[in-house]
């Protein structure tokens, strides 16, 4: 009886097994390569087919199975470059690439594939950083965050603080370099506008009190310059009735006239030249003030080109391959 079971189970075996060899292999059809290698004028880049970015150095050769149309190739520093990809499967295609350099580095998509991230902010070591309300960082934050709009607001251990608006894309990193208080050279440039450095450095009751006096005394000086010439051309038109003058009577009258209108002339003088030298020491004293270091002193921040100088410790090296979906 155990013979019979063992022979009938060898038996069943002999009948199925030519089956399931033949399901294993009409299930698994052979695969199809495409091999790519690129040379180009960089260390290492990303090579992106369909949706999907490798990680490459210069000379090595990527495979796939899945049919492409277009190549991109995407290099720190780099125009991005595209080609279009028709081969037939099995053949190694070469390319030679010559990539130029990119004059507008905020457009390349290389920072976002290298790092992850899609938002830089850049501030002064001791400054907060607040998105949305939430605390962020000091001094530095990095990080990939959905596209959209996000209120940013940097503030200082002293209480002053900025708040400007940010807008992510996915495909491309946003830098932000700002601080709470300008450096020393744009307070400079802004102290020659009334009231402007002083605006900037969070002193706006100071800084409009400076425009309305620079305003007003422009203003009063116009006025007053007005007044000084037609007070000098009466002084003139009875200088020359004067000297018309027929009779002794008439002419010790338009002396008497000359002599007032020569008194009103030097008096309305004398008042533009008070007003307009108020004007120049208002100013004056607007660059002095505007150039005074601010509540806590100016910001100095080391500026940074993300695109060239920073670089993130992703863990990717030339000559290794990495896989990225944008």
């Amino acid at each position: 009886m155990m013979f019979l079971r063992g022979h009938s189970l060898l038996f069943v075996l002999m009948i199925l097994l030519p089956g399931v060899v033949f399901a294993t292999d009409i299930s698994k059809p052979d695969t199809v390569v495409y091999q790519l290698i690129i040379h180009a004028n960089a260390d290492s880049f990303f090579v992106g087919l369909n949706d999907r970015y490798h990680y490459i150095a210069s000379g090595d050769t990527l495979e796939f199975t899945e049919r492409i149309a277009r190549v991109t190739i995407i290099a720190r520093g780099r125009k991005e470059t595209a080609f279009s990809y028709s081969r037939a499967p099995g053949l190694v295609q070469t390319y030679n690439l010559w990539l130029e350099h990119e004059n507008r580095p905020r457009r390349s998509r290389y920072m976002v594939l290298k790092t992850g991230d899609n938002v830089v902010i850049h501030t002064a070591p001791h400054t907060r950083i607040l998105i949305d309300g939430e605390y962020a960082g000091t001094g530095m934050y990095r990080s990939a965050k959905p596209a959209g709009h996000y209120r940013v607001k940097l503030v200082n251990p002293n209480g002053l603080s900025r708040s400007m608006n940010l807008k992510l894309r996915n495909d491309r990193l946003t830098y932000l370099p700002k601080t709470v208080n300008s450096d020393r050279k744009t307070i400079m440039a802004l102290s020659l506008l009334p009231g402007a450095a002083q605006f900037q450095k969070h002193q706006p009751l100071k800084g409009m009190s400076f425009q309305l006096a620079f305003i007003a005394g422009l203003t009063g000086s116009y006025l007053l310059n007005q007044k000084y010439l037609d007070s000098r051309t009466e002084f003139r038109e009875i200088r020359e009735l004067y000297r018309m003058a027929g009779s002794d009577n008439t002419a010790f009258e338009l002396g008497e006239k000359m002599d007032e209108a020569a008194s009103v002339v030097n008096r309305n003088v004398m008042v533009r030249n008070f007003v307009a030298g108020a004007v120049v020491l208002v100013y004056a004293y607007n660059i002095w003030d505007g150039n005074r270091p601010p509540r806590g002193g100016f910001e100095q921040i080391n500026r940074i080109n993300p695109w060239v100088d920073y670089q993130a410790d992703t863990g990717m090296k030339a000559g290794l391959t990495y896989t990225r979906k944008l």
